[in-house]
C-alpha cells in the first residue's frame, strides 16, 4: 500500500509540472477546443500558476493523509480516502478556477461538477456496499 502512496503522491504532483503555456493549446482540455480568441481571454499564465499548486499540494496531501490512514490501519477508510478525496479536490479546483475561464466555458465546468459528484457517490455506494 505503501507504494500506491507514493505512486498517487508521485503522478498528481507530476501532473503540475507537466503542463505549461507551450503545451497547454493541445492538452489543456476546454482550452484546447476554444477559438483564438477566446484564447486570447484566459489568463493561462494565472491559470496554470494555479494548476501547479493544486497538483502539489494534492500530490503532497494525498501521500501524507493516506500515509496517515494506512498507519491506523483501516483499510476500509484508505479505500474510500484514496476514492472520494482526488474527486473532492479536483470537484473544489473546478470550481475555484472558474474565474480564469470565460463565460463561455462556465456550462461545461458544471458539466463536469456533477459528473464527479455522480461518480463520487456511485463509487463510494459501491465500496459500501460491495463489501
Amino acid at each position: 500500500m505503501l507504494g500506491l502512496l507514493i505512486i498517487l503522491g508521485l503522478t498528481f504532483a507530476g501532473i503540475g509540472f507537466l503542463l505549461n503555456e507551450q503545451n497547454a493549446p493541445t492538452l489543456l482540455a476546454g482550452y484546447n477546443t476554444m477559438s483564438a480568441a477566446e484564447q486570447q481571454k484566459v489568463d493561462i499564465g494565472a491559470y496554470l500558476g494555479a494548476f501547479k499548486r493544486f497538483h502539489l499540494f494534492l500530490g503532497i496531501s494525498i501521500f501524507l493523509l493516506g500515509l496517515l490512514i494506512w498507519q491506523l490501519d483501516q483499510p476500509k477508510a484508505l479505500e474510500m480516502f484514496l476514492t472520494a478525496y482526488p474527486m473532492l479536490a479536483y470537484i473544489y479546483f473546478i470550481r475555484t478556477s472558474a474565474k480564469y475561464w470565460p463565460d463561455s466555458q462556465q456550462k461545461m465546468q458544471k458539466m463536469g461538477i456533477y459528473v464527479l459528484i455522480g461518480t463520487l457517490v456511485v463509487v463510494l455506494g459501491l465500496i459500501v456496499f460491495a463489501t
